[in-house]
């Protein structure tokens, strides 16, 4: 072993950040869940499954509208 991080334990750190960052994000516009969801046109499971950290890689289209509720 080289001491390095294994590439899964990058991915749940990175998947962690992007939950963290997400819901610090949705809250300082004062969104629910179900509001961002709706708004940006994103299932709610998958919004939920960002901010608890279960999803590390989210799909291009999924990033793309988060950009519309923050327009």
């Amino acid at each position: 072993m080289s001491g390095r991080p294994s590439a899964d334990s990058t991915q749940r750190a990175r998947a962690h950040r992007l939950g963290r960052q997400l819901r610090a994000l949705r809250e300082s516009y004062g969104l629910t869940r179900p509001e961002l969801a709706s708004t940006a046109g994103v299932p709610l499971r998958t919004l939920s499954r960002l901010e608890t950290e279960c999803v590390a890689q989210p799909g291009l289209f999924t990033v793309a509208a988060w950009r519309e509720p923050w327009r």
